[in-house]
């Protein structure tokens, strides 16, 4: 069962691991906009995501050149790419060859 209380906890653990560009709010729009696009598409509440796993995720954001009102966009493609054979985890998506993919294909 998804526990906003401690996902926000460690997410903000997580963002202040180390200095960031963005600003927390915007991680953390991004990640619940990827989270509640999961369980749209997949019908059910996203597995728990580890606070090591965040750091890295925030970290993938953090160092992309893609602003932030993108992801929007790139997520919702991702989970509407019928080719993808993925078990539609954020651990897959939040990777710089996915990030860039998705980008190349729908921004750039």
């Amino acid at each position: 069962m998804f526990d906003a209380t401690i996902f926000s906890r460690n997410l903000w653990k997580a963002y202040c691991s180390k200095q960031r560009k963005m600003e927390f709010i915007e991680i953390l729009d991004i990640i619940l906009f990827f989270l509640t696009s999961y369980e749209r598409y997949m019908g059910e509440v996203h597995p728990n995501v580890k606070t090591k796993q965040l750091e890295r995720i925030v970290s993938v954001i953090d160092e992309q050149d893609i602003e932030p009102e993108a992801y929007d966009v790139l997520i919702t493609s991702y989970f509407e790419n019928t080719a993808l054979q993925t078990d539609f985890n954020i651990n897959h998506f939040f990777t710089e060859g996915i990030i860039n993919n998705r980008f190349y294909e729908k921004l750039y």
